[in-house]
């Protein structure tokens, strides 16, 4: 193998891999989007600590 075409095979690798990696990326977004259609709704979003309201506390008369 002369040097002329070790870096066809350079050039060869490099192009694939590129490919590759463009379409891991692909894959993975939509693998996410059905993912992400499959659960419902409450596992998407994230939620903070819930709180009680106002008139649901045990002892509501306690601060009037």
């Amino acid at each position: 193998m002369n040097y002329a075409e070790l870096l066809q095979v350079v050039a060869v690798v490099c192009v694939l891999t590129t490919a590759l990696v463009l379409l891991a990326g692909e894959l993975r977004r939509t693998l996410r989007e059905w993912i992400e259609r499959c659960l419902p709704p409450r596992h998407l979003r994230a939620r903070g600590v819930r709180r009680r309201q106002a008139g649901t506390a045990e002892n509501g008369d306690a601060h009037e």
